[in-house]
């Protein structure tokens, strides 16, 4: 391994570059040491060495020739070491004659130009070591071990069965990404925790986390399916009320919106919400449960409806019965009047009385056929009513706060209905199941 000299990584001997921080690394040394014994190795020339009889170059020992191959700076070759030659096998040198120059086995001569020493001649001796020969040890046969028979084992009685335990429940395997990645400059196959190329140095893109998965929506609330709100004599809205499914009450004695309203009975209706529909039913309250109109309808004798503050009842004009004893009751002919309207002060109290003419009738505040000029509640044509085929229909005109139609028993609602109860006006809303 190689250790990253800038941030302390360890990296694989074959890496150049530092996995973490892309620094260079430096070769190890056992490496070093490899490389530097499979370099050739010089040895330089040994210098002239002067003997005893003058000679410029003579016998030298091998420490004495690298020695002096160092100083020379002639670049040789490593021989192997060979013994010195023996004394005793070589001639003897004849009378009166030097003794014979000897060369250091396994080194060349080489020539060596004087003026590059700079140290005095050295006086080297050249009495070789007495060669003794090495004689072998003898041999001596190893002594066989002493063979000691085995001991028979100690009995011992078996101990009691116990079950094995059962093997402990495998881990649940987790799946993990690609352990290794490609380089993206020279594709080479990474670890995926690496930061930079081995090969080629470069900074790897970090890795990107999966996408976690989009956290479920969360369940909306049940949201309730009607509701009532109130509408304020200016038009705007006064508050929201929900409906409960089933059966709604409505009446001073139930719920505090209605507490203050002198209009409403104790009782005064009932809201039924059902899964495809919402009713509502007068419980024989005094002033009633008005409902707006949102298409012509059919009004019957005795039926009220309100335009603006003023609660009007339809009367038909039929002729008398005559009395027991068979006497008619005359009056003032009749021009063709077919009903009136009258209006309702209380429950046994009547106003005034308006009498119906012709097909059709036009209520408003100054341009119909029955005029009320003081109630500002009141559109300048407001409503009409028809007489068709004996039967008598209502309809709006597009008045500003519209026209009202008392029910009797149970009404069917629908969404955006306007229910009009005591002084209080109340649009609803409502959801089928």
């Amino acid at each position: 391994m190689i250790n990253c000299k800038r941030c302390g990584k360890d990296n694989l001997d074959q890496h150049k570059f530092c996995l973490r921080c892309g620094g260079e690394l430096e070769a190890p040394p056992a490496a070093l040491a490899r490389t530097m014994m499979a370099d050739s190795v010089t040895v330089t020339a040994p210098p002239p060495v002067t003997t005893a009889a003058g000679s410029a170059s003579g016998p030298t020992t091998r420490a004495t020739a690298q020695q002096s191959a160092s100083v020379a700076g002639v670049l040789l070759k490593p021989t192997p070491f060979r013994p010195p030659p023996r004394s005793d096998l070589q001639p003897a040198p004849l009378p009166g004659m030097p003794p014979a120059q000897r060369q250091v086995t396994g080194s060349p001569s080489v020539h060596v130009d004087p003026s590059l020493h700079t140290s005095p001649t050295m006086l080297v001796s050249h009495a070789p070591p007495a060669y003794a020969p090495h004689a072998p040890p003898a041999y001596a046969p190893p002594a066989p071990p002493a063979y000691a028979p085995p001991a028979p084992p100690a009995y011992a009685p078996p101990a009691a069965y116990i079950p094995p335990a059962a093997p402990a429940p495998m881990p649940a395997q987790v799946t993990t990404p690609s352990s290794t990645r490609a380089c993206t400059t020279c594709g080479t196959e990474l670890p995926a925790s690496f930061l930079f190329c081995g090969a080629c140095g470069s900074r790897l893109a970090p890795l990107t986390a999966p996408a976690p998965p989009p956290p479920e929506p969360e369940p909306e609330p049940a949201r309730p399916r009607g509701h009532m709100t109130l509408i304020r004599p200016d038009g705007s809205e006064g508050g929201t009320f929900e409906l409960d499914e089933g059966e709604n009450l409505i009446g001073r004695d139930h719920g505090d919106r209605y507490a203050n309203d002198n209009y409403i009975s104790p009782l005064h209706a009932v809201l039924t919400l059902e899964s495809d529909a919402m009713r509502v039913r007068d419980l024989d309250s005094f002033n009633g449960v008005f409902v707006k109109l949102t298409e012509e309808a059919e009004v019957r004798p005795g039926d009220h409806f309100r335009v603006g503050q003023h609660i009007l009842r339809l009367d038909t004009l039929d002729t008398p019965p005559p009395l027991d004893d068979g006497t008619e009751i005359m009056g003032s002919p009749n021009p063709g009047y077919w009903g009136r309207l009258v209006v309702v002060l209380a429950r046994e109290t009547d106003g005034a009385a308006f009498p119906l003419l012709g097909d059709a009738i036009t209520i408003g505040r100054d341009r119909g056929d029955i005029n009320f000029r003081d109630d500002g509640y009141v559109s300048g044509n407001h409503a009409r009513l028809l007489s068709r085929d004996g039967r008598y229909f209502l309809s709006d005109l597009g008045s500003s706060n519209g026209t009202f139609v008392r029910i009797h028993d149970e009404h069917l609602l629908g969404d955006g209905d306007m229910l009009l109860v005591g002084q209080q006006l109340y649009r609803l809303a409502f959801t089928p199941a």
